[in-house]
């Protein structure tokens, strides 16, 4: 769920989610949890059909009673990103990064070249 939509519901046997300090498997029974989302990181979940993807930027996930909420600042499901646009954001987000000197730009750069690489992983179904 994002401020604006959400982005899918659906079961699954397992999730994985991109934690603040690293992934954090999910299977039925966990104990309730609530973490913060890496700043750009792959929800991935296995149901009937295989892995799904979701590219999200931020948030928190909650885990309570088989049952996870995740609130994103955005998110993409994999299958709707282009590969070809995520590959092209990732050479410019890099161009970016070694093109400028100052700190500040090179700190925004870098944040910009994680969600492109974060985007492209998840069209790409990889973690």
């Amino acid at each position: 769920m994002t401020p604006y939509a959400v982005i899918w519901e659906t079961t699954g046997q397992e999730v994985i989610i991109p934690g603040e300090n690293g992934k954090l498997g999910i299977l039925d029974s966990h104990a309730p949890l609530l973490t913060h989302l890496a700043s750009a990181g792959v929800l991935r979940i296995r149901n009937e059909e295989g892995w799904k993807s979701i590219a999200l930027m931020g948030g928190f996930a909650e885990v309570n009673k088989n049952k996870i909420t995740v609130l994103a600042h955005s998110a993409q499901r994999g299958e709707q990103i282009n590969i070809n646009e995520a590959k092209s954001a990732v050479q410019e987000a890099l161009a970016k990064l070694n093109d400028t000197q100052k700190i500040e730009d090179k700190q925004i750069a870098a944040n910009l070249l994680r969600q492109a690489e974060t985007r492209l992983q998840a069209a790409l179904n990889e973690v």
